[in-house]
């Protein structure tokens, strides 16, 4: 392969870039959609039809969604959206050509993201978050490195909650209070995040 045919992260700049390419963070969830009762139930066949079989599954809340050839979109989206994030996080602090200030705003978006994510997984595929048996309750497998070969194993639900406040609680520090473009986090994204996920812990 010749050398530029592929592009590494070297710059600050080249972190900067991979956050503001905005398909990366745009898709979160569809099945809560779907399954929840803000879809009228007159909506034509041909349109339902479109869906595909898996999300028709999901609309009549049939016992399976998927079958053994199909993955689940939302759960590949958001683990791809902490993967990148973690990635931001393994590299930019020592990224090129970019001040210490650059960098920590984009770490800080990097967090807000992964902390999203999170959120999302949290509330689509774990139990509702119960204060008294939080440290037992199943959660999810925390990524928090690039490594394509960590371990999957779960962590408790308490622990998923955790990470999500520490990663928004560093990130309103180092966010602008407004942004250069209305897709990035400024400081009121982490604070409004941080409120939604103190609620689910009570």
């Amino acid at each position: 392969m010749d050398q530029y045919d592929k592009r590494t992260l070297k710059t600050t700049d080249d972190y900067r870039y991979l956050l503001n390419n905005k398909g990366n963070f745009e898709s979160s969830y569809i099945l809560p959609l779907i399954t929840s009762d803000n879809i009228a139930p007159e909506v034509p066949l041909t349109a339902s039809l479109a869906w595909g079989e898996n999300y028709q599954r999901a609309y009549i809340w049939n016992d399976y969604f998927y079958v053994d050839n199909q993955q689940d979109v939302a759960w590949n989206n958001l683990f791809k959206q902490i993967y990148i994030a973690n990635e931001i996080l393994d590299g930019v602090m020592e990224s090129q050509n970019g001040t210490t200030a650059q960098k920590l705003a984009v770490a800080a978006e990097a967090r807000v993201h992964r902390a999203f994510a999170y959120f999302s997984l949290a509330n689509q595929y774990a139990e509702v978050y119960d204060p008294t048996k939080a440290d037992s309750q199943p959660g999810l497998p925390l990524l928090l490195t690039g490594d394509l070969f960590q371990n999957l194993s779960g962590v408790t639900l308490a622990r998923i909650y955790e990470q999500m406040i520490t990663d928004l609680s560093l990130a309103t520090e180092n966010l602008p209070n407004f942004p250069t473009f209305n897709y990035q986090p400024s400081r009121i994204a982490p604070y409004a995040l941080l409120s939604r996920v103190c609620l689910s812990v009570g």
